[in-house]
């Protein structure tokens, strides 16, 4: 399928490049695809996929010229998902060249991350026809001036969600049978479902059920920001995970991105203090996140971060398996894991995974998005040719220079020179508003 002319925009000049490199990218990716020989049926459907998505971004900007952005339609939110969609383009492509074009033997070689790889692409494509569905846009933006009008209004709407978690199940070891199963909100990844004709919960397709459920049932708690465990459900062949639903719309940080004010930078300095607080506990409970990156922080529909992911995860007692990791999060990872020879994953790797997060919540970026693709980066990487920094990021925050510095300590290269979870929720405390800090206690 020829790829229409897309990408003439009425929005700002930056924007406007952001949305003709797409173009490019996506043209580039559709030659590509001529060359293929190998898994041809796959790297067609994935090429249909970001051409779809493609297709809604010209939409929204003939939308644009049609009528003029108005006063609902969020544009730094819209750059900021150009920037995201052009990173997940990049990854196909390189994708589409590794696994559709290479040589016998290096097929045989890649097999094994053959269909991992391609499902982790599909869903990131997934979440990117969310990003752009226009109506959607317009209704996440509302929404969100709602909820976060004022902080009083958000401190109550906190002390409800504590109130209604005060009173949760535990899981047991028996598998649930009492879970009705709705419809699939992301491609049969993740199914609606309702516990007991009372929660509201998400079903979590799973291949390791009894791994992931015994690292789960260590953190079961009363943790307001780990996303909480209830048991396991099966249907049929299908496997999953029954956990609570954070919110509606199943948004994570790394969809979201708020105003440069007062109040809501109030809000991302408790945001990162209550995502610190999560790791927290999970170090304490004894488990390593290993797979920590802002797509696996959900938030409720009043803000509140809650920490997802734990398929990745391991007991701090055992042995770490080595194993390469994903594509997804090379951009969270410490750089000293990126090496053939790396060490044990301890502690301090989900720390530097942690300060990538801050590093998001404070410029409203994506990590490494300069780089043109994800070997590119790790190369790059490797040598300590790139880094995260603050350079030419500007705001009248009062606290800010404090706030970047705990990022860009938990980023140091040597591990030996983070910051230990604790410190970092103590400089977390130390810049979080005490109004909002109580508020997330509770009485």
């Amino acid at each position: 399928m020829a790829t229409e002319k897309l990408f003439r925009t009425s929005l700002d000049v930056t924007t406007g490049a952001l949305s003709l490199d797409i173009g490019k990218v996506v043209n580039s990716l559709v030659t590509l695809g001529l060359t293929v020989k190998n898994n041809k049926l796959k790297c067609e459907e994935l090429i249909d996929r970001v051409q779809s998505v493609a297709g809604a971004i010209n939409r929204i900007e003939q939308e644009i010229e049609r009528k003029g952005p108005n006063s609902v339609f969020d544009e730094k939110a819209y750059k900021y998902s150009l920037e995201k969609f052009l990173i997940v383009v990049e990854d196909c492509k390189a994708c589409v060249r590794r696994y559709g074009t290479k040589g016998f033997l290096v097929r045989l070689w890649l097999s094994l991350k053959f269909e991992e790889d391609f499902d982790s692409l599909n869903k990131r494509l997934d979440n990117a026809a969310k990003w752009f569905d226009f109506d959607q846009q317009v209704h996440q933006t509302v929404l969100l001036h709602d909820t976060h009008e004022g902080v009083e209004e958000l401190k109550a709407k906190l002390g409800e969600i504590i109130a209604l978690n005060t009173d949760r199940m535990t899981p047991d070891d028996t598998q649930l049978t009492n879970v009705n199963v709705g419809e699939s909100l992301i491609e049969g990844y993740i199914l609606a479902g309702r516990l007991d004709d009372k929660f509201d919960v998400i079903l979590v397709s799973t291949s390791q059920k009894e791994k992931e459920a015994s690292i789960l049932k260590r953190l079961t708690s009363d943790s307001d920001n780990i996303l909480r465990f209830y048991g396991t459900f099966s249907q049929g062949p299908n496997k999953y995970l029954v956990m609570e639903r954070p919110g509606q719309t199943l948004q994570t940080v790394y969809d979201w991105k708020m105003e440069d004010d007062a109040d809501e930078w109030r809000l991302k300095t408790m945001m990162a203090l209550e995502i610190a607080l999560g790791l927290a506990y999970a170090h304490i409970a004894g488990i390593l996140h290993r797979n920590l990156r802002s797509a696996n922080v959900f938030l409720t529909d009043d803000g509140r971060p809650k920490i997802f992911g734990f398929f990745k995860g391991r007991v701090k007692s055992e042995p770490s398996d080595k194993k390469w990791t994903d594509a997804e999060q090379l951009r969270w990872t410490a750089p000293e894991m990126l090496s053939r020879d790396r060490p044990q994953y301890n502690e301090k790797c989900d720390i530097f995974s942690l300060g990538v997060i801050i590093w998001e919540l404070i410029t409203g970026g994506s990590p490494f998005s300069e780089q043109p693709s994800i070997q590119h980066m790790v190369a790059a990487r490797k040598k300590k040719m790139t880094r995260l920094h603050f350079q030419g990021f500007e705001s009248d925050v009062q606290f800010l220079a404090d706030f970047q510095q705990v990022s860009l300590d938990c980023m140091k290269d040597d591990p030996k020179q983070r910051p230990t979870i604790d410190d970092v929720v103590s400089r977390l405390e130390q810049l979080t508003p005490e109004d909002m800090i109580s508020a997330s206690l509770g009485p």
